[in-house]
């Protein structure tokens, strides 16, 4: 009994303590408070009153349920962190993360919203892919409407990802790597303030700039960034700002370095022993109303499984398992006279599964043949250190125009 009462003693503390540094008044009065952040693959916040929260943090969600509590959970493929919001008002905000150093690393819109009935009791949810291991605490900013100033709300908060100590550093560019008679060289990392420097996006964007030569005859057909946890960093927009930079939202923390893996294919065409196209296979119109079996075909090529899950008048999914990127094979898709690889997103599934999700535009209210084709690529990977952060525009070097004008994405 007397542990029991300690427990609950505990537990009362802790939300007391909690509650006082999470919540902030807003200058209408309304109380804005930060109800879960949370490291790991699945994050479960319960909602409620105080009594509530408390026991239904401990009981099963049916149990809590019963109770009267309002269980909101987000479940991620790896671990990041999450992050839970309320208000009592419907609000429409944006978060900016940064470390202990200052240095943001994250920016984007939630992705879960929910109010309650009456329109009050507002939850949203952010989840972080990246989180700065080698921070000890987290700045998280909101901004949007209602919000009257863009650092109007900002919360101080322990990093729950786990500590690690910082690894050994990259190189420094300039860094050269051969393959067969070619040389492929990473020529500069740099961050910089994209409003300061480019003149686009909101003022504080933090952005990491890549310079980098291709070999003559050669395109980059994909650019992926890893940080040094291992953990695939999905920037939330890129700028392709000529055939020799490409620019990504995000920085790192001082100490650490960017795992830079560069997809390269030759311009004039592939051999045939470099290129695999699949038979064709009809889908159904993509205006039908009618539901339809899925998936919506499937083709083997090279050992791997092709599955259509879906086609709508503007899009369509397609799995693909194994990855085919981790065998050196680029998939492009086309739809009766429709190239489809322009405009796809893929996006890693459980295990070694890759999901593709492509837009197009199409009147045709047909069916339509439907052929993949596999493409070896040269893959080269690079760990690097940026050089440094430019802050104030800088003349523009000789080589690698370092802050050319470029069209935002």
């Amino acid at each position: 009994m007397l542990g029991i009462l300690a427990i609950v003693v505990a537990l009362l503390w802790v939300e007391g303590k909690r509650g006082s540094r999470m919540s902030q008044e807003l200058p209408d009065g309304a109380i804005f408070r930060l109800a879960s952040l949370h490291y790991g693959k699945v994050h479960r916040f319960v909602d409620g009153s105080f009594f509530q929260r408390l026991l239904g943090s401990v009981l099963p969600d049916a149990a809590a349920r019963y109770i009267g509590a309002t269980i909101h959970t987000l479940t991620n493929s790896s671990d990041g962190l999450s992050v839970f919001f309320k208000c009592r008002y419907i609000f429409s905000p944006n978060l900016t993360i940064c470390d202990d150093t200052g240095t943001e690393f994250f920016q984007n819109n939630p992705v879960y919203q929910s109010a309650g009935a009456s329109g009050t009791n507002f939850i949203c949810a952010f989840e972080i892919p990246m989180a700065a291991r080698l921070s000890r605490t987290l700045r998280l900013r909101l901004g949007g409407w209602p919000l009257p100033r863009f650092d109007a709300i900002e919360f101080e908060v322990h990093n729950p990802a786990p500590r690690r100590a910082p690894e050994s550093r990259g190189q420094s560019p300039p860094i050269f790597t051969n393959f067969g008679q070619r040389t492929f060289s990473l020529d500069g990392l740099e961050a910089f303030d994209r409003f300061l420097i480019r003149g686009a996006g909101s003022e504080g964007e933090h952005w990491t700039a890549v310079f980098y030569t291709l070999p003559p005859s050669w395109r980059l057909a994909d650019l992926t960034v890893r940080d040094r946890s291992g953990d695939f960093y999905h920037p939330p927009a890129w700028d392709d700002v000529s055939t020799s930079e490409r620019d990504f939202a995000g920085t790192l923390s001082p100490g650490d370095s960017w795992d830079l893996r560069f997809e390269l294919q030759p311009l004039d065409g592939f051999s045939s022993n470099e290129i695999w196209v699949s038979p064709s296979f009809t889908l159904p119109n993509p205006f039908s109303p009618e539901p339809n079996a899925f998936p919506l075909g499937t083709v083997e090529l090279m050992g791997f499984i092709v599955e259509v899950k879906d086609i709508t008048e503007d899009d369509l999914m397609v799995n693909i398992s194994p990855n085919p990127a981790d065998f050196g094979f680029r998939p492009t898709f086309r739809l009766g006279p429709i190239n489809l690889d322009q405009d796809s997103e893929a996006v890693t599934l459980s295990g070694s599964r890759v999901a593709y999700y492509c837009r197009f535009t199409t009147t045709n209210r047909h069916p339509m043949p439907f052929v993949v084709t596999l493409a070896k690529s040269q893959f080269i990977d690079v760990l690097a250190r940026p050089d440094g952060f430019a802050r104030v525009p800088a003349p523009q070097p000789k080589a690698n125009p370092a802050h050319s004008s470029g069209s935002g994405p």
